[in-house]
């Protein structure tokens, strides 16, 4: 036997034992080399309801390296965007076609799905599916955004949506839900599309000032639920209150430590911000930082207090054009003694009393303990300070008052010393 004739001899057996087929088989054939849409009847860009199977079958062509179609290749099918489910039909038939049926996700909008085959040129195909509700896909706003009114009225633009479908043409006949948040309350709860795709409500605003809105609702739909803001501002100042640093108490001439503030609403209890309060120095004189303070965006203007030269009660006064005014009413009244027999002022149980003298402070609560004795260190207590049978006779009335302040608080300038005055500030409550 020649060489030649061996190697034909071997030549043949090798090819008998190939096989053919896309996917093994009985002898020689076609190795896959590209996956591909078919030309026709893809099944691609159909349109349908969410939820329901397509009409259409998806379907790909597996071809050789010749571009022949491959019988009995195994393509995979997914589900890629919207959720739904796909059924194949199994592997390439004899025209190498594969297909799979696709049913549609719950929403509306784009959904997607894949056939893929590793390996091939052109794997993974993509199918889009165009899933409707009531013949649209989106909801998008129309008109009436960002409108703003005092509380309870109504406004005077519409809010609207529009429906359309995937190329963007309005869909009529499209049940709109609608709602309120804030407090808001649409004019009605349902609403159909009209010919211009459509629906429109208008919108009361609540009693609380703030945002608002308007809701629209197609459930599925892409862009719904739809909100359309709005605001709602305070209405008219018709009440102030008290809102801090009343009933303090200082030395005279002294700068307070708490800004007097008022509080300004209206009739639903918003703050009303904007709104010039007219101050006014009472009893005692003294100043206040501002006369005419505005409140801000919380209703609350304020002014610094500084009191007046003499002991005794200040007050002043918050106005707005006819609403009540609030009256911040302070002591600052000497607890003196008379160098002559006199005795020290009285101290009523229902006060709150600070016995200032100097810059240090010694808070007691109950008895009033031996810490008054700061008089009694002075050198000239006997002279100048309270005299013995004066604070025998003031302990137990301070003691009715349930707790007591003691500052050691300058009268008059320089330190402590020949020649000061207690000074006693009492803050009533009321």
């Amino acid at each position: 036997m020649t060489l030649s004739r061996s190697i034909a001899l071997l030549a043949l057996a090798l090819a008998a034992a190939c096989g053919g087929g896309g996917n093994g088989g009985g002898g020689p054939g076609p190795t896959p080399t590209t996956l591909a849409k078919t030309a026709t009847a893809t099944g691609d860009s159909q349109v349908a309801s969410a939820g329901t199977p397509l009409p259409t079958p998806f379907r790909v062509i597996v071809r050789d390296q010749d571009g022949n179609p491959v019988a009995n290749v195994a393509v995979t099918w997914a589900v890629a965007v919207g959720g739904g489910s796909i059924s194949s039909a199994g592997n390439t038939d004899a025209n190498g076609v594969a297909s799979a049926t696709r049913t549609l996700g719950p929403n509306a909008g784009t959904q997607t799905a894949t056939a893929t085959r590793a390996g091939l040129s052109g794997s993974p195909i993509t199918f889009s599916t165009f899933s409707q509700i009531q013949g649209a896909t989106s909801l998008e706003l129309n008109g009436g955004g960002s409108q703003s009114d005092t509380v309870l009225s109504t406004l005077g633009t519409p809010f609207s949506v529009v429906a359309r479908d995937h190329t963007g043409a309005v869909v009529p006949n499209v049940i709109v839900s609608w709602s309120g948040t804030g407090g808001g309350t649409p004019s009605q709860a349902t609403d159909t599309t009209d010919g211009s795709g459509v629906s429109a409500v208008t919108l009361t605003l609540g009693g609380t000032a703030g945002p608002q809105a308007a809701v629209a609702t197609v459930t599925g739909l892409v862009g719904s639920p739809r909100s359309i803001s709005a605001t709602a501002t305070a209405g008219n100042a018709t009440q102030m209150a008290l809102n801090g640093g009343n009933a303090q108490t200082g030395c005279t001439t002294s700068l307070l430590p708490t800004a007097h503030s008022v509080l300004v609403k209206d009739g639903h209890n918003n703050p009303k911000g904007l709104v010039t309060v007219t101050w006014v120095v009472g009893d005692g004189g003294g100043s206040v930082s501002s006369l005419s303070p505005i409140t801000g965006s919380d209703g609350i203007a304020s002014v610094t207090r500084t009191l007046g030269p003499s002991a005794g009660s200040n007050t002043d006064t918050a106005k707005v054009n006819a609403l009540t005014g609030y009256v911040h009413r302070h002591r600052s009244d000497l607890a003196r003694r008379e160098r002559d027999g006199g005795t020290a002022d009285p101290v009523q149980p229902d006060d709150r009393d600070h016995l200032f003298w100097g810059n240090r402070a010694l808070h007691v609560g109950g008895l009033v303990p031996p810490a008054l004795g700061v008089v009694d260190r002075r050198p000239d207590a006997a002279a100048d300070g309270l005299p013995h049978a004066d604070r025998r006779d003031l302990r137990p009335r301070l003691h009715h008052a349930g707790h007591v302040h003691l500052h050691l608080c300058r009268s008059r300038g320089g330190d402590v010393g020949n020649g000061d005055r207690p000074v006693m500030q009492r803050e009533r409550q009321g």
